[in-house]
């Protein structure tokens, strides 16, 4: 946040991390014939050669590599104070913004990590002046398409409540998507066979779904006020329902 850094993840469970340089490319020197004068007749005669300054341009360039997690990294995102990332080992882990190991959540047991959909509202547990770790509560997808809920103070706990609440595993494939619903305790799933479906979190009953044939599923967000859903698939095809 407030820097021109980003972060991109791979399949080694590396994170990379970039930031802007700017790249002034060398003069380009052209030869007086290239011009016209004003009677439009080449300089021809003339063997000066001219110099031309081109613009710098911003570019990308990779500060370093760091290793996070021992597998691919399906998932990075991030809270206000927070770098997130969700593995192929099932481990959520979070980092500062200098890459320091906060907390971590390796409990789960439920398969991949394929999704995390974070609270916008925090509870008050998690904020308490006493809590070390300070974090929303979020709810994250699995490649076994399971949908589980963590509590962020869990990570600091013993026994069966490290794993979370299990608030789904219905589904028909893995989940490639949770969007939260800006104000009703709604999740909207998506999976990668193309179905979408919108569940209560609170009764863990679904609402609706639907279905799309020959659609492989890849993201799915609501809109700010909650009225929309953009839906995206592998194909590059964009539904806003």
């Amino acid at each position: 946040p407030d820097s021109t850094l980003a972060v991109s993840a791979t399949v080694d469970g590396d994170i990379l991390v970039w930031d802007l340089v700017t790249v002034k490319p060398s003069p380009t020197t052209l030869p007086s014939s290239f011009f016209t004068n004003t009677n439009n007749i080449s300089n021809s005669n003339n063997s000066t050669n001219i110099s031309i300054d081109v613009d710098s341009n911003p570019e990308r360039k990779t500060l370093k590599a760091l290793r996070l997690h021992n597998c691919k990294i399906n998932v990075l995102s991030h809270t206000v104070d927070y770098l997130v990332t969700g593995g192929v080992d099932g481990f959520v882990r979070f980092f500062d913004f200098q890459f320091r190991l906060v907390a971590w959540f390796e409990n789960f047991d439920q398969g991949p990590i394929t999704s995390i959909s974070f609270s916008i509202k925090p509870s008050l547990k998690a904020f308490d002046a006493t809590t070390a770790f300070k974090a929303p509560e979020f709810i994250i997808g699995t490649q076994n398409s399971v949908i589980v809920k963590a509590e962020p103070e869990i990570w600091d706990e013993t026994g069966a409540s490290k794993k979370g609440e299990v608030l789904a595993q219905y589904f028909d494939g893995a989940l490639y998507g949770i969007s939260a619903h800006p104000s009703l305790p709604h999740l909207a799933i998506l999976t990668y066979t193309g179905q979408v479906v919108v569940l209560d979190y609170n009764l863990t009953l679904p609402l609706t779904s639907r279905k799309f044939e020959k659609l492989l599923g890849f993201s799915i967000c609501y809109s700010p006020n909650g009225d929309f859903l953009a839906v995206g698939f592998t194909n590059g095809t964009l539904k806003i329902l």
